[in-house]
């Protein structure tokens, strides 16, 4: 635990500086690659630390508490797979998307989408990586130099570019991966962790303000439907810090179930968080002046990405119906029950 709190306290230092308006901080990534972040999951040899997967939530932690505008999930992502892959590991931001046989298939050396795909964060991106599983169980990781496509923003203010269908992409690089569901697993625990580090500032804000806004001359925190709320919020969060911590100790042995138990429990808090959020703020948490919107448009938009919970919780349950055993004897023989220890 103490690694991670020096690994938290550095990203602290970097991420509190962020710019709070919308778009790339180009700024902030300088200092995320000036420190390392961004190949924090190579090889030692490469400049990294390993599968450090816990060191990693507890820096995009700070990124999500911080509200940075940068692609740093995906470019510790696409570089990790890059690594295993073993293709050549450039510097600079990236893109990670993630599709299956029924969004894309590789066939005479290009890519042809089947199904409208969005490509977060592909517009200020060096390089544009995308995982293809296919439901035989292999995978293929491709490098896209560049795409043309329909450029805009998420609902977190993330560039993106959109492609339809019937579209062809030709890779600069194409190959066979044997850790397809470990790098879709990872993508969705850093995720996760980011909207755990989003909830923790939603919270905060939320105290401060039922502290300091004063109604019937006495705090609002006072009444018994406010402190309900706050409640609320702390216990989501609580339990989505968790679902990451959990996750990140398991994903190197059971990646798909550490990664459904993370993100269908992140993507889950978010609606129940933002709601209450709002609720507990009033109209001044629709503000672009206030800093609440910085936090609950970032988990409206992070809940969808790399799967929400639907998707996930699905996950959960094919895999207690594959098992011989029961849901219950799955979940207490994994410990998925007792408090992580802090």
């Amino acid at each position: 635990m103490m690694q991670t709190d020096i690994f938290t306290q550095s990203a602290d230092k970097i991420f509190s500086l962020a710019n709070p308006s919308s778009g790339f901080d180009a700024a902030i990534w300088s200092q995320v690659e000036e420190a390392g972040f961004d190949r924090l999951l190579l090889p030692e040899d490469d400049g990294g630390a390993g599968d450090a997967f816990e060191e990693a939530t507890a820096i995009v932690g700070s990124m999500g508490r911080h509200a940075a505008a940068v692609p740093l999930v995906e470019t510790l992502v696409a570089n990790w797979c890059l690594s295993r892959a073993g293709l050549k590991v450039e510097s600079g931001s990236k893109a990670f998307v993630a599709l299956d046989s029924s969004q894309a298939r590789y066939e005479d050396g290009n890519v042809l989408l089947q199904k409208e795909v969005i490509f977060c964060w592909a517009p200020v991106a060096d390089q544009v990586v995308v995982l293809v599983r296919s439901f035989d169980g292999t995978s293929k990781l491709i490098v896209l130099e560049g795409i043309g496509g329909a450029v805009g923003t998420s609902m977190a203010s993330d560039p993106l570019t959109i492609l339809t269908a019937d579209v062809k992409l030709r890779p600069s690089h194409a190959v066979l991966f044997n850790d397809g569901d470990l790098a879709l697993a990872l993508a969705a625990l850093l995720k996760s962790a980011a909207m755990s580090g989003a909830i923790s500032a939603a919270l905060d804000l939320s105290i401060e303000y039922a502290n300091s806004r004063k109604q019937f001359g006495k705090p609002i925190g006072a009444f018994q439907a406010v402190q309900h709320m706050v409640v609320r919020i702390a216990s989501e969060m609580a339990s989505v810090d968790a679902a990451v911590r959990y996750g990140a100790g398991t994903l190197a042995t059971e990646p798909l179930w550490a990664a459904a138990l993370a993100k269908g429990r992140a993507s889950e808090a978010a609606g129940i968080v933002c709601a209450a959020a709002h609720q507990l703020h009033g109209a001044i948490g629709f503000t672009r002046e206030y800093a609440l919107h910085r936090y609950s448009r970032r988990l409206w938009s992070w809940r969808e990405e790399y799967g929400n919970e639907r998707v996930w919780y699905r996950a959960v349950g094919e895999a207690a119906l594959a098992d011989s055993t029961s849901l219950w004897a799955k979940m207490t023989e994994r410990g998925l029950l007792e408090s992580p220890a802090r």
